[in-house]
């Protein structure tokens, strides 16, 4: 049987988005308490796991080189290149430091 695992807890609606950002801490909790009330996480092939930041090999796993850097430098504060090609930009992509 395959298993099925939710990385997350509440952590994640802790902080981190700053104000305005559209994954605002409610959502998340919201989100959370939902899937908790429809008993998502009671079968015996599921877990829940407490999200870590990834290592550098786990995020080239999914994204380009290209991508991660721009992504570092747009998180330290750095905009003097076209991160819109990254899609970053106002609306559901809004950069922040620290991201």
């Amino acid at each position: 049987m395959s298993r099925a695992v939710f990385i997350g807890d509440e952590s994640l609606w802790a902080g981190g988005h700053p104000p305005g950002h559209p994954l605002r801490p409610e959502r998340l909790r919201d989100t959370w308490e939902m899937l908790h009330a429809y008993r998502a996480f009671d079968a015996p092939n599921t877990r829940i796991v407490s999200p870590r930041p990834p290592t550098e090999a786990e995020l080239l796993t999914f994204h380009t080189r290209e991508y991660v850097d721009a992504v570092r430098r747009l998180s330290q504060g750095e905009r003097s290149f076209n991160y819109g090609r990254y899609g970053f930009g106002p609306g559901d992509n809004p950069v922040f430091n620290g991201m």
